[in-house]
This record gives C-alpha cells, sequence and structure tokens, in this order.
C-alpha cells in the first residue's frame, strides 16, 4: 500500500485512489510534514500559489513519488508499484523492463525532436 501525507489528506486510500484514477502522476515530492520526506526535499519548496490552491490537500493524497517513480536502472529500496525480479522480457511488473522501455522511449523522443520529426 502506498504512503499518504495524512497532515494535507485526511481521507481514505480509496478515496485518493479514485481522485488520481485515469491521470499522469508523479507522485508527491517536497510536501510540509511528509513523513516519507527525504532530507534533501528540505531544500525543496512548493510554489506558493500551489500551497494555497483549493485542491492542494489531494497532493497529499499522492504516493511518494520514491514508491512509484522509475528514474534510475537500480530500484530503490523505498520503491512499491513494481517489482524487483522479472519472469521475463514482457514482464510489465518488473521494475528492471519499466527502466528499459522508459528510457529507450525517451531516447527515441530526444532524436526526434532533434532530428525535426
Amino acid at each position: 500500500m502506498f504512503s499518504v501525507n495524512a497532515s494535507l489528506w485526511p481521507g481514505t486510500q480509496a478515496g485518493a485512489a479514485g481522485h488520481w484514477a485515469g491521470q499522469l502522476i508523479s507522485g508527491r515530492y517536497a510536501q510540509k510534514y511528509d513523513p516519507k520526506a527525504t532530507y534533501c526535499e528540505g531544500f525543496t519548496s512548493i510554489p506558493i500559489r500551489l500551497v494555497n490552491a483549493a485542491d492542494f490537500n489531494y497532493r497529499g493524497s499522492l504516493p511518494h513519488h520514491d514508491e512509484i517513480a522509475v528514474d534510475a536502472e537500480a530500484m530503490s529500496r523505498r520503491h512499491k508499484l513494481y517489482g524487483s525480479k522479472s519472469s521475463g522480457p514482457e514482464d510489465r511488473a518488473a521494475y528492471a523492463n519499466q527502466f528499459l522501455w522508459r528510457r529507450s522511449t525517451a531516447i527515441r523522443h530526444i532524436r526526434q525532436a532533434y532530428q525535426g520529426a
């Protein structure tokens, strides 16, 4: 189960999942009083216009970025979305496959952008 920032989100896990269903998310990061915040997050700030927005409390219901991100070749010990073991090259739930597919997609997009395609 993913964590929430209870200082912002008083609702349920089901309510959080329902709110974000079908949306692309990258997770919460640098929120005050977040129990999953890392040391480096303390040096990051969220623009005040976002913090003061009427719907900012919903952002506390997002899973922490480190729980869902595919940012590096090695899976973080905090990661919860994908598994560390793979059943093969088509295994969508394997972190290593997700990383390879996402890196390949990013490389292709960058090449297309520079080639004017």
